[in-house]
């Protein structure tokens, strides 16, 4: 959904020439909104057990070290190299600060160098907050339920017409935050679902996505349109998330192997398919643009790509150290249980 949305951004604004790329794909972006819930769903279906257990929280912050930080830091690598050989370092990569901030994916004022980190900096305060559950609950639930009180407090003041507040509370209590508390809430749901309970979710998740996205489609322009549009799709993605977990839990859903793969390989088609994809726009307005191909075959080069390059990224790159750093992890563990 995001590599569709970026596609037809670039065709759109950065390729030369009229376009005809159906506003459809504009509602592409809500693809974070399901991935923030999605990454509370996981989290709470993978830590249940782990709530309250001290001594599980240094394994837990590894695993999630291992899984954010060495896929991000090669690609952030080769998009500095990327600069430097066609157009020259942003100023942004220049400066010692916030290049640094970048690097470790600690949240500051503008853009981040590589542009969808700025998603994983909310992924790495949701990983910290939800550490404290495991060392412990009780500080755990309190911070984080205070914190969600929060967000919706924000967003209900900036739905009454209030002003959003500045850096760096425009972050803590962005209404994506919330989000993540819907993908916790939903993998309770998923565990009590029936079969057939499962499937109505599932489908009137769909529909609700879809109704949110023409209801973002016709809202006007502001921070209000933010939140309503943000927390509708995540609704939507937690009614779905729910019933497709539940579904498949049962037994009846079976997934196709392409679309298993895809999903393994989603992190890494989500941090290079937009370079990758600026990349073959600069050939592509080189060779005449929209103009000369046409503005759908440009769209469909754009988003093949984007999809080749990550798939590319997660054979040579992400697979692999995941691999070794799991076999480390495990050889830690073994150790750890021989001591014992």
């Amino acid at each position: 959904m995001v590599v569709l949305f970026h596609a037809r951004f670039i065709v759109t604004e950065q390729i030369t020439g009229p376009s005809s790329i159906w506003g459809i794909f504009r509602s592409g972006d809500s693809g974070v909104e399901f991935f923030f819930v999605l990454s509370g769903f996981l989290m709470a279906a993978v830590h249940w057990g782990d709530f309250g257990q001290p001594l599980r929280l240094g394994r837990y912050l590894i695993k999630r070290f291992a899984r954010i930080y060495p896929p991000y830091w090669i690609a952030l690598a080769f998009l500095i190299l990327g600069q430097l050989a066609i157009l020259g370092l942003e100023p942004r990569l220049t400066n010692p600060l916030t290049l640094l901030c970048d690097v470790l994916l600690i949240p500051s004022p503008g853009s981040p160098a590589l542009t969808v980190s700025w998603t994983l900096m909310h992924e790495m305060m949701f990983y910290l907050i939800f550490g404290l559950l495991i060392a412990n609950l009780r500080i755990g639930a309190s911070v984080f339920l205070f914190w969600q009180i929060c967000v919706v407090l924000a967003g209900l003041w900036q739905l009454g017409g209030g002003s959003g507040p500045g850096f760096p509370m425009s972050f803590l209590l962005s209404p994506l935050n919330l989000l993540f508390g819907m993908g916790m809430t939903a993998s309770v749901v998923a565990a009590r679902l029936t079969p057939r309970a499962a499937i109505g979710l599932a489908v009137a998740g769909i529909g609700f996505f879809v109704w949110a996205a023409w209801y973002a489609a016709i809202l006007p322009d502001g921070r209000a349109r933010e939140v309503v549009s943000t927390w509708w799709y995540g609704a939507a993605a937690a009614m779905g998330v729910a019933g497709f977990a539940a579904w498949e839990r049962h037994g009846s859903l079976k997934i196709p192997k392409v679309l298993t793969y895809l999903g393994d390989a989603s992190y890494s088609i989500y941090l290079v398919h937009a370079p990758a994809m600026m990349v073959a726009a600069i050939v592509l307005n080189k060779l005449g643009g929209n103009e000369t191909f046409g503005s759908w075959p440009v769209f469909a080069a754009l988003v093949l790509v984007g999809m080749a390059a990550g798939i590319v990224f997660y054979q040579i790159f992400e697979k692999p150290m995941l691999k070794i750093l799991q076999r480390r992890i495990n050889r830690r563990r073994s150790k750890l249980a021989s001591d014992m």
